[in-house]
């Protein structure tokens, strides 16, 4: 039997939240349906101004109520634009948007309720993906790899899967195992550059990196 689940994630760019609907039939799934909703300004400063590498310092209560409702109701969008009652969705995986991420204090502190999420819109919220593996020595970072390692399954060699995102990270298969960690940060740090310099929020199409030059004495001292 068929089942739906919902995802709901903003990555550091800010730039939405995203929320996809994946079919399921066992170990096969396929995309169902997708829908960003864009970030106005105003919630990007008021998130930005939350951050803080002190985890005492994150003060979020406020706002907290505030986003989970504004999530709530791109939930609610996405079931009606797709033609879903809530007894067809099986669950919603929610990643919220980092605030605090130190796994050598054992903290990983995120902005939505995710027991607000599943009270209001009766559907099970599975969240807080990244506290179990900080709590055993892990760094709760990052999540792709299960999902690469599901990949991986069908592919008959041996591969490194690369993910640009807001920071980069690999994973490598490894038997049954899978090693998977963040190699530096990408996007996150382009994007803050093109709103610097050009006053836009990112590279669209990297119309501009296309325009620049290689710089070959500093890509042979980073690889």
């Amino acid at each position: 039997m068929s089942k739906y689940y919902l995802g709901v994630m903003c990555g550091t760019s800010l730039d939405s939240i995203d929320i996809s609907i994946v079919k399921t039939m066992g170990d096969k799934f396929k995309v169902f349906g997708f829908s960003e909703y864009v970030l106005n300004q105003k919630i990007k400063d008021a998130i930005n101004s939350l951050k803080s590498s002190n985890p005492k310092k994150v003060k979020n209560a406020a706002f907290n109520n505030r986003f989970t409702n504004l999530i709530i109701e791109h939930i609610k969008d996405v079931m009606k634009k797709y033609h879903l009652k809530k007894n067809e969705i099986s669950g919603i995986g929610y990643a919220g948007i980092t605030l605090c991420h130190r796994p050598d204090l054992k903290k990983s502190l995120y902005l939505g309720d995710p027991k607000m999420l599943s009270a209001v819109l009766s559907i099970p919220v599975v969240a807080d993906f990244r506290q179990t593996d900080i709590n055993v020595g892990g760094q709760g970072a990052p999540l792709t790899g299960l999902f690469h390692k599901h990949l991986n399954q069908s592919i008959n060699r041996d591969l490194i899967y690369l993910n640009l995102g807001g920071f980069a990270n690999i994973t490598i298969p490894d038997g049954k195992k899978i090693i998977s960690y963040d190699v530096g940060p990408a996007n996150y740090l382009i994007d803050g550059w093109c709103r610097e310099r050009f006053d836009i929020e990112f590279d669209l199409s990297g119309r501009l990196a296309s325009k620049g030059e290689i710089n070959f004495n500093v890509l042979k001292l980073m690889l």
